[in-house]
């Protein structure tokens, strides 16, 4: 005991100086943990380069048609889960995340008209054959029609007229 209580007396002139360190070596792992926690963010592009290549060939069509085109729609936002669905909160999960790529809505009401879908290889996937697949059926579900357009196709804008609903 007493070779403890030296040692701690010899240390009592150095306490000022050793305290800022004791502090900061308590401190700074506290800091890191919080620093890396924070999620980071970055800005991201709406479309991608082909999407707004479509988007800008599609626009005086919609025009044209008194159309206004929505780009990345999320499904939840178009569709919605039953009320009395069992399991209601599994089938809006599977809705929640998913997107089409364009809605086009009548101007005036905006009722959807035409649902567009640009399918390029990634759609090759069988896992985005599986999500077309569930997109194709949610769509259905709703009574919207549902266009899937290969990139770079020649691409007319049919009578929304014709697709009303």
């Amino acid at each position: 005991m007493d070779i403890i209580t030296s040692f701690l007396q010899s240390l009592k002139p150095l306490l000022p100086i050793l305290i800022p360190f004791i502090v900061l070596a308590l401190l700074l792992p506290i800091l890191f943990l919080f620093q890396s926690r924070k999620e980071k963010y970055a800005p991201k592009a709406l479309l991608t380069a082909t999407e707004l290549k479509f988007f800008r060939q599609l626009l005086p069509q919609a025009e044209n048609q008194n159309l206004f085109i929505f780009p990345m729609v999320r499904l939840a936002d178009i569709a919605q889960v039953d009320k009395r669905t069992k399991k209601w909160q599994a089938a809006f999960n599977k809705i929640q995340s998913k997107h089409v790529d364009f809605v086009l809505c009548d101007k005036d009401t905006l009722q959807i008209k035409i649902i567009i879908e640009l399918d390029d290889r990634t759609h090759d996937r069988p896992d985005r054959q599986k999500r077309d697949i569930f997109v194709d059926y949610v769509m259905s579900q709703c009574n919207y029609q549902i266009l899937h357009i290969t990139p770079g196709q020649k691409f007319t804008l049919p009578n929304y007229e014709c697709a009303a609903l």
